[in-house]
């Protein structure tokens, strides 16, 4: 693949011995990642001057509904929670392009939302709502729409999956965008069609009407339009029974080519995937032999087959 996303990782993640203890978090996807993405990484907590290894943090809350919450050392009764809010501020205003985050679980600085929150004082109780991070709420915020996921949920396969046809759809626009030429979006437009179908149908079709007028005047205004409905359209996970019409779809090339047994054996394994019994990459490798098979260049071409490199293994 050509395309190479932008990723920030938690330093902690494979990169760095930085935790708390002293520790790097070992994660074999994120290994992986590395190797096809260009990085870009921090750990909130030594950018504000904490050292390794170093007493734990915890957010705690003044109230019970959670209003007024502060980044809390208990071992040393320091509050870090301004020097930590402005730190974050300025580091993500200055950060630049990301087309997606892996940050850690859990962390009072980077988790999402599986963050404890205590009641204050030094020994005070864990609330019963979790919530995120000082610097991992702010994500959402400066990023919107941007894929983030933390690299607990990522040991998910349909979570992982997701994450990674997001972020190389996204890191895949922006390189038909930069070209500056509206012919290269067509390009990207049309090679991820498929996918696009598989997601939504009915965003996939104003993409496509925005396309169609693409060589009309402003390619900005049209690409941050596109943008826009590109970044709606990966906001959930696609639904099987539409990635199960997208398949019918591309089935349909070959209804004058395959013969009765060959289209029964197909309808079967749908089936199954369908009602999980077998994996998307059983029914999906079929199609992609098919379309070999039978030189469908159209086919060939779509990323739905490979939306991001076959080592990263999101789906199974």
């Amino acid at each position: 693949m050509e395309i190479k996303p932008v990723v920030f990782v938690s330093k902690c993640i494979e990169t760095c011995a930085c935790r708390y203890d002293g520790q790097r978090v070992n994660s074999i996807f994120v290994e992986k990642l590395l190797k096809y993405v260009d990085l870009k990484t921090e750990c909130p907590e030594t950018a504000i001057g904490l050292p390794v290894p170093r007493k734990t943090l915890r957010i705690v809350s003044d109230d019970s509904k959670m209003m007024n919450l502060r980044l809390f050392q208990p071992d040393t009764s320091l509050d870090f929670t301004q020097k930590m809010n402005t730190w974050a501020e300025n580091y993500l205003e200055k950060l630049g392009r990301v087309d997606g985050f892996v940050l850690k679980s859990k962390s009072p600085s980077s988790g999402l939302k599986d963050v404890k929150i205590y009641a204050s004082g030094e020994h005070g109780m864990m609330l019963t709502k979790r919530g995120a991070g000082f610097f991992g709420g702010k994500v959402p915020v400066h990023y919107p729409g941007i894929p983030a996921e933390d690299e607990a949920r990522l040991l998910n396969a349909a979570i992982r999956d997701h994450f990674l046809k997001s972020v190389f759809l996204i890191a895949g626009f922006r390189k038909a965008s930069d070209s500056g030429r509206a012919s290269q979006l067509v390009k990207y437009h049309s090679e991820n069609k498929l996918l696009f179908m598989s997601y939504n149908q009915n965003i996939m079709r104003k993409m496509g009407k925005l396309v169609s007028g693409s060589g009309s005047g402003d390619f900005k205004g049209l690409c941050e339009k596109y943008f826009a409905e590109l970044l709606l359209l990966t906001a959930s996970q696609p639904k099987v029974s539409n990635i199960v019409n997208t398949m019918m779809h591309a089935f349909g090339y070959f209804k004058e080519g395959l013969k009765a047994a060959e289209k029964t054996f197909f309808l079967e394994i749908l089936g199954k995937y369908q009602k999980g019994k077998v994996i998307q990459a059983v029914p999906l490798n079929l199609l992609k032999l098919f379309a070999v098979r039978f030189n469908e260049e159209y086919l060939l071409s779509q990323t739905f087959f490979e939306p991001y490199p076959e080592e990263l293994g999101g789906g199974d």
